[in-house]
């Protein structure tokens, strides 16, 4: 089992009307903001502050680093078993609990896949 805060990533229009209702800003203000952003930059709207639980034994799991905190050569996350996100853990938890966020996939109100995901 692992807890995860959820937060929707916004860009484009969202992250503009975002800017708009919680920021005060302006919509040309806003819309200048987000298109001056980089392809890493977002806004993030963590309007939620609970914890989702997941079972990690049941969904498809892909990390950024081998059991050995090795990181893949190419940024695209690995496929990986339970045990080598425990061993990853023990080696080092940074690699798990801070380097990189993680992509949810929900299907049917089924959470199916869990990706840590590359972030410049």
């Amino acid at each position: 089992w692992a807890d995860f805060d959820f937060f929707n990533m916004l860009r484009g229009d969202s992250a503009v009307a975002w800017l708009v209702a919680h920021e005060g800003l302006s919509e040309a203000d806003a819309q200048i903001l987000v298109d001056d952003f980089a392809d890493s930059e977002f806004i993030e709207d963590n309007s939620d502050p609970t914890v989702t639980t997941i079972d990690l034994r049941d969904v498809a799991l892909h990390l950024m680093y081998f059991p050995d905190s090795t990181m893949v050569s190419d940024a695209t996350p690995r496929p990986s078993a339970l045990i080598d996100l425990y061993n990853l853990y023990h080696v080092d938890p940074d690699l798990v609990l801070h380097s990189f966020f993680y992509y949810i996939t929900v299907a049917e109100g089924v959470v199916v896949s869990v990706d840590q995901v590359y972030w410049p």
